[in-house]
């Protein structure tokens, strides 16, 4: 989706909805840059509450293995 897209659809859900959150989820594919910009455009859009989808760690490298 391309970003002017993005801000305007998000912006008539935050119009419906003002208390929306959204999540952003990204792979190792995508560049932290990439997922930056998103949720900036998310807030650009109005969205009060942003934040980062994550998988759980696995045991190993919650353990400090790895």
């Amino acid at each position: 989706i391309d970003p002017e897209t993005l801000v305007t659809t998000v912006s008539a859900i935050v119009r419906r909805n003002p208390e929306v959150q959204v999540l952003v989820g990204g792979d190792k594919a995508v560049g932290y840059g990439q997922v930056y910009n998103a949720m900036v455009l998310l807030q650009k859009a109005g969205v009060g509450k942003v934040g980062l989808m994550s998988d759980p760690l696995e045991t190993g490298l919650a353990e400090g293995g790895g």
